[in-house]
């Protein structure tokens, strides 16, 4: 049996490459809840961005990724995701129960303004946002 830490298991997923950022999954610490008991490994991947469309897609590939690790006999993989705000510009009173804003605007009416910005509302509350 093989003694891994977790810093072998950070150093391990550092390889692996998140699809939609096309970076590291660690960029952002995100390895969270790591058990390792009898070559049973449960770990748990926050990331910094809604993924419900490719949640059990992600979680198989890291899965697959950990079992590479000598020593690993089964791997679970919890995927979630965590949207901080950003820092607002000082002196702006923030709006009560809003995180982050996305602005959508244009330099003339009838360009589909207000569709684009439906289309971001719905597609990112389907991601989980």
């Amino acid at each position: 049996m093989s003694n891994l830490s977790v810093a072998d298991i950070e150093q391990h997923l550092k390889q692996f490459i998140d699809p939609l950022t096309g970076k590291t999954i660690m960029t952002k610490k995100a390895l969270k809840n790591v058990t390792l008991v009898n070559g049973e490994l449960s770990v748990e991947v926050v990331l910094g961005y809604p993924a419900a469309g490719i949640k059990e897609a992600l979680a198989t590939d890291v899965r697959q990724h950990l079992m590479e690790l000598e020593g690993i006999s089964s791997a679970s993989v919890e995927i979630s995701w965590e949207i901080k705000p950003h820092a607002a510009q000082k002196g702006i009173k923030l709006m009560k129960g809003v995180k982050n804003m996305i602005a959508v605007a244009s330099g003339k009416g009838g360009v589909g303004k207000s569709t684009t910005a439906a289309n971001l509302a719905l597609a990112l509350h389907a991601e989980g946002a």
